[in-house]
């Protein structure tokens, strides 16, 4: 649990490194939600080097594990 904490709060930092690089978009856009009476904020990221950001982060084996659905087609 201790460790899911701290990967948590690396998360921002990684995330600000990876937008100035260029490696990720980062956007907050209003997202419908049918349960609530207004929009809520939601943040979406994309890229266009999904796979080379795959390589690097190869050692996570739930990114492995994504990766082979993915190349399956």
């Amino acid at each position: 649990m201790e460790e899911m904490g701290k990967a948590a709060s690396a998360l921002p930092a990684a995330e600000k490194l990876l937008a100035e690089r260029g490696l990720i978009r980062v956007e907050t856009r209003y997202k419908a939600d049918l349960g609530k009476s207004e929009a809520s904020l939601e943040k979406f990221i994309s890229t266009d080097h999904l796979y080379a950001l795959m390589r690097v982060f190869s050692g996570d084996p739930d990114l492995n594990k994504f990766r082979f659905q993915m190349q399956q087609g």
